[in-house]
C-alpha cells in the first residue's frame, strides 16, 4: 500500500514538472516585434512584444509596460497557435493577453474574441537577452 502511494506522489510530481516546463518566461520569437492594425479603431497605436514585456503604446504618450510572468502556447486547429501571455502591470495587478499567431506570411496575429488583425512590422526583432 505504501509504495502504491509513493509511486502516484512521483507521478503527480513529474506530472507538475511537466506542466511547468510548457509554461516559459519569455516571449516565443514569432510574437516578438512591434505590432499595428490598419483597423480605424487602433489608429496610432502600437503593441510591442519583446521577450520580457509587453508595452502598448498611444502615440504621443509614454508607453504602458507590463512585465512578462509567463507564456503558454499550444497549436490552434486552423494551424496557427494560441498563446496566452501572463503580465503583471506596473502596479502588481495580474493581465492575461490571448492571442492567436496566425499561418502564413506577413506574421499577422488577433486577440482572442476580436476580428481585428495585427500585423507585425518588418524591422527585425531585437536581441533575446542573455542571462547571466
Amino acid at each position: 500500500m505504501w509504495l502504491g502511494r509513493r509511486a502516484r506522489s512521483l507521478s503527480a510530481a513529474g506530472l507538475l514538472a511537466t506542466a511547468a516546463a510548457c509554461a516559459k518566461h519569455d516571449a516565443p520569437d514569432a510574437l516578438v516585434g512591434r505590432w499595428t492594425s490598419e483597423d480605424p479603431r487602433y489608429a496610432g497605436r502600437t503593441l510591442e512584444i519583446r521577450f520580457d514585456a509587453v508595452e502598448i503604446g498611444i502615440e504621443g504618450m509614454p508607453p504602458e509596460v507590463y512585465a512578462l510572468r509567463s507564456v503558454e502556447s499550444e497549436r490552434s486547429p486552423d494551424g496557427g497557435t494560441r498563446h496566452e501571455l501572463l503580465a503583471r502591470e506596473p502596479d502588481g495587478t495580474e493581465q492575461s493577453f490571448r492571442l492567436e499567431l496566425l499561418p502564413g506570411a506577413p506574421p499577422r496575429m488577433r486577440f482572442e474574441n476580436h476580428d481585428e488583425l495585427w500585423v507585425r512590422d518588418a524591422a527585425p526583432a531585437p536581441a533575446r537577452r542573455e542571462n547571466g
